[in-house]
This record gives structure tokens, sequence and C-alpha cells, in this order.
């Protein structure tokens, strides 16, 4: 067994694989001071220690520990290794070291732009390094970025405090119409729309699919707008917010608008967040959707998917939120249960 120390679960590691029961002999790969490249390796005197005082071996620890001061201190000090955030955003993505270490020094990015970056390799990809390959996504990913500190403190002045309804849309925006009415009007929400435009002066609408945002150009003039940055603005009022902060490149599907305007909602302080629209996707149903412009057969075959994917994410917003604001799903949704534990954790 030979581990790296990316996120200083090395020991630990070793201490289950050493429990582990198996017939096979099993080696367990260490260094002294933990020396190896970039993050370094199991360290030597750690699990010699374990191994006496846990497991009765018979080792002359305080020899280990003299042959550290006196040969391998002086390597330490000329050649640093151990723990570092580039070396643990290695071990979080999975990712070969020198992709880590081409963006920090080539491209001299904060370590925030690099956690992005990684995450938009394909996971297998990461575990090689191609060089031309970061830097072309490199590229998508600056011309996408923004600086939205003014944006996301505006929209603080605008919600924070108060109670919203996001508003997706499911058909059952149409079945349910009535009863949401009443629940705007009896608890005086400010709405935002996912993808559409709706005419109520106390809402605004949140576009995260290109597409969308152009094919309503005329519903949109005179609206309140928000967009990520993925999106090319039409208009000087937009309100633009950083795409990269808003998706979670771990899943499939993490491009779901509703999902982007919820990690939206975690920065701005709400007190509340109603949802209303988030019906889940069903085969069975014919049409999931408000309208027959937002319909897409095509990935009819991919429902179970990406019903488990935005239930993943939705799950985490919700844990996230727990305690700091209340999140409540209030029409029917495949994704009920899904949050009703994610309360209750």
């Amino acid at each position: 067994f030979h581990s790296h120390n990316n996120m200083n679960l090395a020991f630990l590691t070793a201490q289950d694989v050493f429990d582990y029961n198996t017939l096979r002999r099993t080696i367990i790969d260490c260094s002294l001071y933990g020396m190896g490249r970039g993050a370094g390796n199991l360290n030597t005197e750690l699990l010699v220690d374990y191994l006496v005082r846990k497991k009765y071996y018979d080792y002359e620890f305080e020899n280990i520990l003299d042959i550290i001061d006196d040969y391998i201190y002086k390597y330490k000090v000329k050649k640093d290794w151990g723990y570092s955030v580039p070396a643990m955003l290695s071990g979080i993505y999975k990712s070969h070291p020198n992709n880590i270490i081409y963006l920090t020094q080539k491209m001299r990015l904060e370590m925030k732009d690099i956690k992005n970056v990684i995450a938009m390799i394909e996971p297998l990809k990461r575990q090689r390094y191609d060089y031309g390959n970061i830097e072309s996504l490199y590229l998508e990913y600056i011309a996408d970025k923004v600086d939205d500190s003014q944006s996301i403190e505006k929209l603080k002045n605008i919600f924070g405090g108060r109670e919203v309804l996001v508003m997706v849309p499911g058909n059952t925006l149409n079945t349910y119409e009535t009863q949401i009415k009443k629940y705007v009007e009896r608890n005086k929400l400010f709405i935002i729309s996912v993808n559409f435009v709706m005419e109520n002066e106390n809402s605004f609408a949140f576009f995260g699919n290109e597409k969308r945002y152009k094919k309503l150009k005329n519903k949109r003039r005179g609206h309140k707008v928000i967009i990520s940055s993925n999106i090319k603005s039409e208009e000087e009022t937009d309100i633009i917010v950083n795409y990269h902060s808003l998706i979670n490149r771990g899943f499939k599907y993490f491009e779901n608008s509703a999902i982007m305007l919820l990690n939206l909602l975690k920065k701005l302080d709400v007190r509340k967040i109603n949802i209303a629209g988030l019906d889940g996707f069903k085969k069975e149903t014919g049409n999931n959707y408000t309208d027959e412009s937002f319909q897409n057969d095509r990935h009819i075959n991919e429902f179970s998917e990406l019903n488990r994917d935005i239930g993943s994410m939705l799950e985490e917003v919700v844990k996230v939120l727990h305690g700091k604001c209340e999140v409540e799903l209030i029409t029917p949704s495949v994704y009920e249960t899904i949050v009703r534990k994610a309360k209750k954790n």
C-alpha cells in the first residue's frame, strides 16, 4: 500500500489498511518525515509509533527520530514537501499534481480559480496532464468569470432578510395557479422566475440558460433581470452574477438553472425560500413544463438521471441553509422526500 498525503489522510488510511482482514501479506510503504514529491507520503515515524503503542510491535522508535534529526531534516529545509493547498486540491479532485502546478506557476491563478478550472476537466482526463486542454479550459473560464461583488451586494439589499418565491417552469405552475397566487398575496413575497418572465412588478427573472434569455428578448424589456455570466448580456440593466460560483461540476447536469438560482440565494441572506414548479421529470406525464416552449423530448431517456442529480444538488443546498434559511416546496415535487430528510439532518 503506497499513499500520497494530499489531504493529510495517509496515516489514517494506513491504519485502516493494517486492520483490514486479508489472507494476503500486506506491505505498507512509507518514508521518513513523509519525504516525497509534492504532498509527500505516509510518515514512517507516525506508522512506527502506532505499531509500537497500539499493536505492540518491537521497533526502536527513538532511533528513527534520531535518523530524521541527523540526516533528513537538512533536506526538508532545502527542498520543502508536505501538505499544501494545491496538494489538497489535487486530492479532492483526483487530479494529477502537474495540473495544479501548471495553473499555479504558469497561469498564476488564485486558489479558488484553480479549483474551478480543475473541476472543468473531465474526471478521467484529470488523472493525466494535458497542458493544451488546460489552457483551452482556462480561456473558457476567464471568458465567463466576473467580479460580481457589487451585484451580490445589490441583491442582498433587495432580498436580504426577506421571504422569496422561486418559480420554476414545471407544470404545477398551471395546475396549482390559484393556490400559488393566494400564497403570494398572503405572504407578500418577492418572486424570482427561472428562465421565464412573469407579469408582476415585484418579480425578478433569473436566466442561467442563454437560449431562453435570447428567446424572451421582447418579454424581458422593462423587467428586472439577473443573469449568470455564461450569458452574453444584451441590456445595461441586467444584474450579472458569476456563473462558476453557482455550479458544481461534480454533477453531470450541473447547469440546472433552478439549482444555480438557489446557490445564488445562499449568498443573499434571505429568510425563507419557497419553491413552486420544481416538479421533477416524469415520462408518463407527457408535458413536464408550463408550456411547450420548454419541452425537450430529446432528454426523455435521461429523466431518472436528471432527477437524481437535481435531487442531490437540492439536498446539498437545503443542508447548507438548514438553521439559517428555511426551504419549502409549495407544489408537489418528486424531491419532497429529499427536502424533508435534508431538513432533519
